[in-house]
């Protein structure tokens, strides 16, 4: 839950913002500026109007690179996430899915819940999300993609000023892609009071590396 944890805390404060004057600043242009983490990467996302690009990349270059994570707003999104996942628990189909990854990946990060769990979360400290951010975002990690009314020497003119503080570090390596499947089928079953059942089937898929 560390990674997921770090980008939804990326817009609620900067050292110079809070959390409700970026939200009112991106919202006065018409614009969205949200934050979000998968199993394999996480996404800063800006929305705007080609005229507001600047304001747009000010807020953006400032969240990514000027991230508070302050005590108040990591409680806050803390118990938002363990209330998910309570709710989490009530969804016949989630609940099969979780069960699932976790049989077929094991200890392997895909074999984990994206958000974590309610006792990983408790472990995460402030100290937590300053490192992971420190090591993980910067510019030799990260691609950039934009699209609209505008051209690439245009677009990357701002961007490289506003982003003239961001500098390449060492990346920590990965864990490795490889699976190792689970050595014979399995069947794996959840009992639950309700009328319908979920089924899911399935195996590892090959390598991104495959020539196939």
């Amino acid at each position: 839950g560390l990674a997921n944890l770090t980008a939804r805390l990326l817009p609620l404060g900067t050292r110079s913002r809070t959390a409700p004057e970026i939200n009112e600043t991106i919202e006065f242009v018409g614009g969205m500026l949200y934050a979000s983490a998968s199993q394999d990467r996480a996404t800063l996302s800006l929305t705007v109007l080609k005229r507001d690009l600047d304001l747009g990349l000010e807020l953006l270059s400032d969240v990514l690179l000027h991230p508070a994570f302050r005590e108040a707003e990591i409680a806050r999104e803390t118990r938002q996430l363990k209330g998910g996942i309570r709710q989490k628990r009530e969804y016949p189909g989630a609940v099969a899915r979780e069960a699932f990854v976790a049989t077929l990946f094991g200890d392997h990060p895909y074999g984990r819940p994206v958000e974590g769990t309610e006792e990983s979360l408790d472990r995460i400290t402030q100290q937590d999300l300053i490192e992971f951010h420190k090591r993980y975002y910067v510019p030799n990690n990260s691609i950039v993609v934009a699209a609209g009314d505008i051209t690439l020497e245009e677009f990357q003119g701002t961007l490289d000023r506003h982003l003239q503080g961001w500098h390449r570090k060492e990346i920590p390596a990965l864990p490795s892609s490889a699976v190792a499947p689970p050595s014979c089928p399995q069947l794996v079953t959840i009992d639950r009071a309700i009328t319908q059942s979920h089924i899911m089937w399935g195996h590892v898929g090959i390598a991104r590396s495959n020539p196939d």
